[in-house]
């Protein structure tokens, strides 16, 4: 007897050691891939940080058809026949391994259903084994509940496990993965440890093939009362909100911060491990969690961050700790609501479906649809107020429905004076004051009660977003055009100024260009493109050694570059985002490109593609400019982009990049990068004379010789740069913004 129990035991450890084993594997599998596709594409959509809102609402419908796959077999076929198909369907994902992604696959810019067409090449390149990965969770959760073990009843825990897995492998990808290995050296581990886990998926499949035992009848036989209770369609309709809003507010505040500060994996990846840390606390339940603070925690940063965000002098580095803050409370939240009303076991598939498609439901609200019908970034905000309404009940609802029925009507009649005000007041600071206070007070007072948090917070919103800029409050002056797409949103403002009015072209909050409307004043380039700055330096050094100069500017901008062009020589421009082409050339918006260069053509599509078409030796000088707000295109940096710099320049062609960047050291990039394929390099820091700096802004460029370094000697004032030991040269299969940010930091 006594033996029959310790080999029970034994069983019963080396069962959960398997499954935890094997799920742990598969969500590091399932993880770090999400990364690493994203970068391997990133290079071949112009660095967007919208590439990776994309790709994770194509790894959400991926999770969702696998989640669906795990339900059907798990309903309709034996687990003896489950054992054998699942592999098969694993095994069939090494047909596209190691991943690669067809560049004749993606659409063009400004191809109708740019994102649908991108999702489609997505799933062509990864669809197949993201999907077969996805259905482990569920699949493998739904054998061990029919196992027979102590623990097949709630079998819950081994989602927190998988959910270890996926942090885990999250965090390794920047921090140790993309460090040391390029990203050939990533596919092919990843493909090696791919297989392990479908012998491993065999083997579990194999050993528990006799499912459905006296044993697992007996375990189950103790749930039969909860087995037979059908969730209500309101739960159902719970789960698929609760998971929908923070799967929205996922995407919505990786765009924030990848925009404001780079597209890379590390700010990838700490909103996805907030994320999913979230799911290995509620669903782990070793301890009941303090909701009541995570409650006042959530509404204290809600309030903050509605006010705060007003002020644009805010520091980057406290905005990034607040908005993730208030990201993981609010997810907390709405998984705990989910955890709590988790089904039995028997009803495990069907939960993680509908949680996986309210998932998808809210990626494809701010990543597809979003965009459509919103001119800026308004899904954020809203889901951060929508996640109010999962605030847990600290008492019945009936005890506090007149409370929050009178709160309702009393922050109506708030905005309704406030409305009343800012039409009326002339003294804005009063009614700018009276907005912050009214938004944050409200909230605050609300308590941590669902109905009247939500309320409150949607009167600060509307403060906020709605009142405020029409109190003619923006810094940057009044907006007269705005659009939004793939790439971001672009917006342009006008202000008056001594010197006369101003319009200013901003690419999320950043400012990329200038122009002085009045006659007599337009032609003159502004922002970081004046004549005596180091974009001027450049043309006037290749003018002085070419009777007819060729240049190609990548990143066109507002178009301030082309009123550095003369008569008689020839400029092309390289443009990614069709909206910027747009702005460009509207003159009612500017006029840089009507006025200066109204026949140099404008070439549309990622520069390293259509560059790469343009004829060999065709360019005495390349300028490139594509940043957007401060994200970061690293494959314009590479060594390969270099090369390619290096064919298309004429002998003694120079190449010039804009680098001025509020958080990385892209000069010291360029510096390595160029040094690694044999060419020389300078760098200036351009520090306009505030006295006379008529829209003239400060900034960093780095310049690249193709030929003899005798041409960059040249140029007054530029100085080599020293090597930095944190900086390795950039290729297309490597590249760590991490480091560059870390470097900035230490200068």
């Amino acid at each position: 007897m006594a033996d029959a129990v310790a080999v029970a035991g034994v069983r019963n450890t080396a069962l959960v050691l398997g499954y935890g084993a094997t799920l742990f594997l598969s969500a590091g599998l399932l993880f770090s891939v999400e990364p690493m596709f994203a970068k391997l594409a990133l290079p071949m959509l112009g660095g967007a940080p919208s590439v990776w809102s994309t790709a994770t609402v194509f790894f959400q419908a991926s999770l969702f058809l696998g989640y669906a796959y795990a339900h059907l077999i798990s309903k309709g076929l034996s687990p003896r026949l489950q054992a054998l198909v699942h592999p098969v369907v694993l095994a069939l994902g090494l047909l596209v391994l190691p991943m690669s992604l067809d560049a004749d696959l993606l659409p063009a810019p400004d191809a109708p259903f740019y994102e649908l067409r991108l999702l489609f090449a997505f799933a062509l390149a990864l669809g197949l084994p993201f999907f077969a990965l996805s259905a482990n969770a569920p699949l493998l959760q739904n054998w061990f509940s029919k196992s027979g073990h102590a623990r097949a009843r709630d079998p819950y825990f081994l989602y927190a496990t998988s959910n270890l897995g996926s942090v885990l492998a999250l965090f390794a990808y920047p921090f140790a993965i993309e460090p040391l290995f390029d990203l050939k050296g990533q596919t092919g581990i990843w493909t090696l440890f791919y297989g392990v886990l479908i012998v491993a998926v065999a083997a579990i499949g194999w050993s528990g093939r006799k499912a459905g035992s006296a044993d697992a009848e007996a375990v189950l036989a103790a749930a039969d009362t909860s087995r037979s209770v059908t969730p209500a369609l309101r739960t159902r309709l719970r789960w698929l909100l609760a998971s929908a809003v923070p799967s929205s507010l996922l995407i919505g505040v990786t765009a924030h911060i990848s925009t404001n500060i780079a597209a890379m994996p590390l700010l990838w990846v700490l909103p996805l491990a907030l994320y999913l840390v979230t799911f290995v606390l509620v669903f782990e339940r070793r301890g009941a969690l303090p909701m009541a603070f995570i409650a006042w925690g959530f509404v204290a940063l809600l309030a903050f961050a509605l006010m705060f965000d007003v002020f644009l002098w805010a520091n980057a580095p406290l905005m990034l700790v607040l908005h993730l803050s208030l990201f993981f409370f609010a997810a907390l939240i709405c998984h705990a609501d989910l955890a709590g009303r988790r089904p039995p076991a028997d009803r495990l598939t069907e939960f993680y479906l509908l949680m996986s498609a309210g998932g998808v439901m809210g990626g494809a609200l701010t990543a597809l649809v979003a965009p459509y019908l919103l001119p800026t970034v308004l899904e954020y905000p809203l889901m951060l107020v929508a996640a109010a309404a999962f605030l847990p009940l600290r008492r019945s609802w009936a005890a506090d429905r007149r409370v929050d029925i009178v709160f309702a009507i009393g922050l109506l009649l708030l905005l309704w004076s406030l409305a009343l005000v800012g039409g009326v007041a002339e003294q804005r600071n009063g009614y700018l004051i009276a907005a912050l206070l009214v938004g944050f007070f409200a909230v605050l007072l609300a308590g941590a009660r669902p109905l009247r948090t939500f309320l409150a917070a949607a009167v600060a919103l509307f403060a906020v977003e709605v009142l405020l800029p029409r109190l003619g409050l923006d810094p940057f002056g009044d907006t007269i055009a705005l659009t939004r797409n793939f790439f971001g949103v672009s917006r342009v403002t006008e202000t008056e100024t001594p010197s006369g009015t101003v319009h200013r072209y901003l690419h999320g909050d950043t400012t990329h260009n200038l122009q002085l409307v009045e006659p007599g004043l337009s032609g003159i380039p502004l922002a970081y493109y004046s004549f005596e700055g180091p974009f001027g330096d450049a043309v006037r050094l290749m003018r002085e050694t070419r009777d007819r100069m060729r240049v190609g500017v990548i990143g066109l901008g507002a178009g301030a570059m082309a009123c550095h062009a003369e008569a008689g020589e020839d400029w092309r421009f390289f443009e990614i985002d069709p909206a910027v082409v747009a702005i460009a050339t509207n003159r009612a918006l500017f006029s840089y490109v009507g006025d200066c260069t109204p026949e140099a053509p404008i070439v549309l599509g990622d520069a390293r593609l259509t560059l790469a078409a343009e004829p060999d030796a065709g360019f005495d000088l390349v300028i490139v400019d594509a940043f957007s707000s401060d994200a970061i295109p690293a494959h314009l940096l590479t060594g390969e982009a270099l090369e390619l710099y290096r064919h298309k320049l004429a002998p003694e062609g120079l190449v010039f990049f804009h680098v001025s960047n509020r958080f990385a050291d892209i000069a010291s990039v360029v510096t390595a990068t160029a040094a690694a394929v044999g060419l020389d390099s300078r760098y200036i820091l351009f520090s306009p004379d505030e006295a006379g700096s008529l829209g003239r802004l400060k900034n960093k460029v780095a310049a690249v010789a193709v030929g003899p370094v005798e041409m960059l000697e040249r140029l007054e004032g530029w100085r080599e740069r020293p090597p930095h030991p944190l900086i390795r040269p950039w290729t297309d299969g490597y590249s760590n913004i991490a480091a560059a940010i870390l470097a900035n930091l230490i200068e």
